[in-house]
């Protein structure tokens, strides 16, 4: 699973990026003026997504939107993370395909739905560039406000070596840049674009406990690294 991550660019950063071409997409209009470096993204978060633009092939708008699936009835869970072979089922089958924006995530060290309390390791890709992660959204009525929001879910798959190796099952599907335009633009899902990123391009780091709390400071502090050795209390 995958319920935190970074964005650690500013919004200029986040223009240049989405506008450099890598990723064969059009911007149209601006990035919101909410997008700021953030280094704890998590679910229940207003963050930056990357959506089709009706009847276009290549033009995408980016929008803030919430971590957490909306659905129209009740549900007992934080829909927050999507499998990837079960995207043709409810309540994925009532969402379309997003880009999410990123530059690295964290997984505790454990397999996923085990109760055990661990340490948390940091994910990214060669010296820390940006990256989008396959992601499904639809727009849903926010609990709180009433109001018609976009609201998204990270697309998961099997955690390639890298990640297992530190015990834990899952990870995001990260697109190729080549296959952004595709996944974006192919509906209903190319799901065939879906596969563990290669494990030779990325690095993997056990990260300290503070990094777990939504209250410490937000910054570059929380994604360094920390001796792999007991770390005392893990919250």
């Amino acid at each position: 699973m995958c319920y935190f991550k970074t964005l650690s660019s500013t919004r200029d950063e986040v223009r240049l990026i989405v506008t450099s071409g890598s990723w064969g997409i059009e911007l149209e209009g601006d990035i919101p003026e909410e997008v700021r470096p953030n280094w704890r993204e998590s679910i229940g978060q207003q963050v930056p997504i990357i959506v089709p633009v009706d009847g276009s092939s290549t033009n995408v708008r980016v929008v803030m939107a919430r971590w957490g699936v909306l659905m129209d009835r009740p549900y007992n869970k934080t829909l927050g993370n999507a499998r990837s072979g079960k995207l043709s089922g409810w309540p994925w089958n009532q969402c379309r395909p997003c880009g999410v924006p990123s530059d690295g995530f964290y997984e505790p060290e454990k397999p996923q739905g085990s109760k055990i309390r661990a340490p948390w390791s940091y994910y990214r890709l060669g010296e820390g560039r940006t990256f989008v992660m396959a992601g499904v959204w639809r727009e849903g009525v926010d609990p709180t406000t009433g109001e018609i929001i976009p609201s998204f879910a990270v697309v998961t798959v099997d955690a390639n070596e890298t990640v297992a190796a530190r015990k834990h099952n899952r990870m995001p599907a990260i697109l190729r840049d080549e296959d952004v335009q595709e996944w974006l633009f192919s509906p209903p899902y190319a799901t065939h674009l879906l596969n563990p990123y290669s494990a030779t391009e990325m690095s993997g780091w056990r990260v300290g406990d503070e990094t777990k709390s939504g209250k410490a400071p937000n910054g570059p502090n929380m994604i360094e690294p920390v001796d792999d050795g007991p770390q005392g209390s893990f919250l």
